[in-house]
């Protein structure tokens, strides 16, 4: 006897089944959670280290090439994409769906005791990726024609109200162009002065400097000191005294163009 003929000789017995399996089925919908951001543990770890002062391509010779030579020979691996800017690598690992990233966190410790970094690289750094970093929300602003201008109203004004926001975790701001100081040096004035560039290089940063300077006893009270050196102004940069000729104070602004400009990105991938 199929479905069809109990159906047709038993057609209360059926019903009845028929409503117990939507009963059923009701009964499972209520209690199936639902999630409209699932927490999904993704295969994917990030390797970052840390090179001062190098350029893109110095930071990537020295210190991405070798972190992909060494971590080549992981197993389960999808793929591997490496990222290089002034400064700092990264270099982003995809595993195959179903690997214990917690024993892939482990063997890609272990390949990086083996990596043949520069001494100058302080840091080497292990994430473990996961959805929750992914944002929920973006707010596009438009209608501001100075890039540097919605840039810094973005970051000043807008970051900072949704900010206040309860449940708020964290905010990026990305695109348009970051304001930083450039200095541009005349390089007659250079050689007419007899000034070095990477001493005005070197002089500029010991002037814009914060550092701590130890603590001050008073009684059963003890006060930290700091030496505030931050330099906060086209004006403050101008002023910084780069050398002496004939008793004369140098300043930077005798030797070079300090003006407002756009951040400038060196990325390699």
């Amino acid at each position: 006897m199929n479905i069809i003929d109990f159906s047709v000789k038993r057609p209360v017995a059926g019903s009845m089944i028929m409503l117990v399996l939507l009963f059923l089925g009701v009964a499972a919908s209520w209690m199936l959670p639902v999630d409209s951001m699932p927490k999904i543990d993704n295969p994917v770890l990030r390797v970052s280290a840390s090179y001062p002062g190098a350029g893109p391509a110095q930071v990537e010779s020295g210190v991405t090439r070798p972190l992909e030579a060494a971590l080549s020979g992981l197993e389960d691996v999808d793929e591997i994409h490496s990222y290089s800017r002034e400064g700092s690598a990264t270099v982003t690992i995809r595993y195959d769906w179903g690997v214990d990233i917690n024993k892939a966190i482990f063997d890609v410790r272990e390949k990086l005791n083996y990596a043949e970094l520069p001494d100058a690289v302080n840091s080497v750094r292990i994430f473990k990726y996961s959805n929750d970093d992914d944002p929920v929300l973006g707010v596009m602003i438009a209608g501001i024609h100075d890039h540097a201008t919605a840039y810094d109203f973005a970051d000043y004004i807008v970051k900072r109200d949704l900010e206040s926001i309860p449940g708020v975790g964290d905010i990026s701001v990305s695109g348009g162009k970051q304001t930083e100081i450039h200095i541009q040096l005349y390089k007659n004035r250079l050689s007419a002065y007899n000034i070095n560039a990477d001493d005005v290089a070197s002089l500029v940063r010991q002037n814009n400097v914060t550092a701590s300077g130890g603590y001050i006893q008073h009684g059963a009270y003890r006060f930290g000191v700091r030496t505030d050196g931050q330099l906060a102004s086209l004006r403050d940069f101008r002023n910084i005294v780069v050398a002496f000729r004939n008793n004369t104070p140098i300043f930077l602004q005798d030797i070079a163009d300090v003006y407002y400009g756009a951040f400038m990105f060196t990325d390699v991938f």
